[in-house]
């Protein structure tokens, strides 16, 4: 199941959610679902799309302020002895501008890895949108554990992507 989550609307400006839910990347292909995926990305193979937390929504002029808190998952976010306790903040503005031609998805995050550690996230993400066309731009840049050929243990490592979308409709 993707999302199993409750929402609530307090009145024109905030929005409520508790549940599972997608993560709150500053990205458009962290708001799909799998399913549509057809050629991922890297990050989105590697790092969970879900979380079981809350979220708070601001809406002021078509741009909406997220603040959400959640579960930190293991493997890529938290140790495995740690991993019961872990959890997460992401912070994500999602943007409308120039009516609709430009919208955003910008994001910054930090998951507890350990007591002493949080593993930071930085991701943008900006669409453009004309008649019948639109082109996406995803930007990650953080911090996650992974375990790579013949390593007996995972290590952190830091994660950059770029990720260009593009579509036409006819």
């Amino acid at each position: 199941m993707d999302h199993a989550y409750v929402e609530i609307d307090a009145g024109t400006n905030f929005t409520f959610r508790a549940g599972k839910q997608n993560i709150l990347f500053g990205t458009f292909e962290f708001d799909r679902r799998p399913f549509t995926i057809y050629l991922p990305s890297m990050n989105y193979d590697d790092l969970d799309s879900y979380t079981i937390g809350v979220n708070t929504a601001y809406t002021y002029k078509k741009q909406i302020f997220n603040v959400q808190i959640g579960n930190s998952t293991y493997p890529h976010y938290a140790e495995k002895e740690f991993a019961k306790k872990a959890f997460a903040v992401n912070f994500r503005w999602e943007g409308n501008l120039f009516n609709g031609l430009i919208n955003t998805r910008y994001g910054i995050g930090a998951f507890k890895y350990d007591k002493d550690k949080n593993l930071p996230w930085l991701t943008l993400g900006t669409r453009l949108n004309l008649p019948n066309f639109y082109a996406e731009l995803d930007y990650f840049n953080g911090v996650k554990s992974a375990k790579l050929l013949a390593m007996e243990k995972p290590m952190l490592v830091n994660d950059q992507s770029l990720l260009l979308n593009m579509a036409y409709a006819m």
